[in-house]
């Protein structure tokens, strides 16, 4: 049985979806990924009328989908990363007037990358962590989050030495971004001396301020 229950229910919060699921009969708004496989669609935001989200078909790996709640309005927004390879991981988020998420072209890694809700206007923000030697895998941008204009998310610019595989070691620390490569920077190193990730997350605004959980080499490993 194809496996379509996922884009419905990822949906069905905005009014256009909700309103097809109440006369008690959802269907396939568009068959993403043709086959049994199912595109494990991850759910995303609305911008403009439109909602964005992550999907995965054999052709083109995870990329960015738009939909105005129609089959034929329901694309592909754009090949961040050429062929089958996946340009987006993990799901994108509305901050502000943009959309952020994690993309990676098969050049630079897992980086920031913001979208306008147009194919021209989804670009790389800033590569944070350059490539090196072979180890390509980007910053990992995530736990996106907005406040009085600025985007706030955690990301690492180093590795840690004795681990290349696990994103627990990545040195992440918090970030902040108006929206261009000048304007996105970490905010503060928030254990220097760590040799693993501080990993910022729990990311909370509450009206001014910006509450989130850290490991800051303190007792218990933990801190805020």
């Amino acid at each position: 049985m194809k496996k379509c229950i996922a884009l419905i229910i990822c949906l069905m919060t905005l009014p256009g979806i909700a309103a097809l699921s109440q006369s008690g009969n959802p269907y396939l708004l568009k068959d993403i990924n043709p086959g049994t496989a199912g595109s494990n669609v991850i759910s995303g935001d609305p911008l403009n009328g439109l909602y964005y989200f992550s999907a995965e078909s054999a052709v083109y790996g995870y990329e960015i989908w738009v939909t105005d709640f129609t089959t034929n309005g329901t694309y592909m927004l754009k090949d961040i990363n050429s062929g089958s390879g996946s340009g987006v991981y993990y799901s994108p988020h509305l901050c502000g007037s943009l959309l952020f998420f994690g993309g990676d072209d098969g050049s630079t890694g897992i980086e920031p990358w913001i979208s306008d809700g147009s194919a021209n206007g989804t670009n790389l923000l800033k590569e944070i962590m350059p490539k090196k030697g072979s180890i390509n895998q980007g910053s990992l941008p995530r736990f996106y989050t907005y406040m009085s204009g600025v985007t706030y998310f955690s990301a690492a610019a180093s590795m840690s030495t004795y681990s290349m595989t696990s994103a627990r070691y990545f040195l992440s620390n918090l970030y902040r971004s108006d929206g261009t490569a000048n304007g996105t920077y970490a905010l503060r190193n928030i254990n220097p001396t760590a040799k693993q990730s501080t990993n910022p997350r729990n990311l909370t605004p509450v009206n001014t301020i910006l509450y989130f959980s850290a490991e800051q080499g303190s007792v218990d490993g933990s801190g805020t």
